[in-house]
C-alpha cells in the first residue's frame, strides 16, 4: 500500500498542525498494527520559502525525516519548485534505457546465425 500526507504549512503554528497530523499517523499504525517505514518517507517543503532544519524537523516514529528538494509519488517526480522538468528528464532517461536494451536484443538476435534450417 502507498500512503501520502499532505499540507500546507507557512507558519510555525501551520507546522505545529502538521506535528500531530503525524502523531496522528503514528497513532493510526499501532492501532491497525500497521508499520510505515521511516526510510521512505521525507519532508518536500513547496514553493520559495524552504523550511529550516534547525527549527523545525518532523519525526515518524523517532526517525527524523530528511528535507529535500524533490521526490516521487506514484511515479510522478515532484520537484519543490513544481516544475515538469525533473519528471520528464527522468521519463527520458527510463525510455533511452529501454530503447537502448530493445536496440541491443534486435542487433543480436540479426547478427547471431540462425541454425534452426539444419
Amino acid at each position: 500500500m502507498h500512503y501520502s500526507l499532505y499540507g500546507f504549512c507557512c507558519s510555525t503554528d501551520l507546522q505545529v498542525i502538521q506535528l500531530k497530523a503525524l502523531g496522528a499517523l503514528e497513532d493510526w499504525e499501532r492501532l491497525w498494527q500497521l508499520s510505515i517505514s521511516p526510510k521512505k518517507c521525507c519532508v518536500l517543503c513547496v514553493g520559495k520559502k524552504i523550511l529550516d532544519d534547525s527549527t523545525l524537523q518532523f519525526s515518524i516514529d523517532g526517525s527524523i525525516l530528511p528535507v529535500v528538494n524533490s521526490c516521487v509519488d506514484l511515479g510522478i517526480t515532484v520537484s519543490n519548485d513544481m516544475s515538469p522538468r525533473l519528471h520528464v528528464n527522468n521519463m527520458v532517461a527510463k525510455a533511452h534505457k529501454q530503447g537502448n536494451a530493445i536496440h541491443l536484443v534486435l542487433f543480436l538476435k540479426m547478427s547471431v546465425p540462425s541454425y534452426e534450417h539444419l
